[in-house]
């Protein structure tokens, strides 16, 4: 959704850590874009290869499932510096 001005300017206006998903086969995304606002507020960014929108590979459920049990490690290890100990 980078592509839409309004997303493309909200992001730009985030003060806290970001953490964004992409995937190569979502026809809103945009590698240049995602770098760009990447590296405009600092945010990590994720790229799954052939994931669509909802971040699902079409026609392969393991690889989707796999994608899901990656974001919520990439979710674990970004939290994880705010977490109380």
């Amino acid at each position: 959704l980078f592509r839409l001005p309004l997303v493309e300017q909200a992001t730009q206006q985030l003060q806290a850590p970001a953490i964004l998903f992409c995937g190569t086969a979502d026809n809103t995304y945009d590698p240049a874009r995602a770098a760009h606002l990447q590296q405009v507020i600092d945010a990590h960014l994720v790229v799954f290869d052939n994931a669509n929108h909802s971040l699902e590979v079409e026609g392969d459920l393991q690889r989707t499932i796999a994608i899901v049990g990656e974001m919520i490690d990439h979710l674990a290890e970004f939290i994880q510096p705010t977490l109380p100990l």
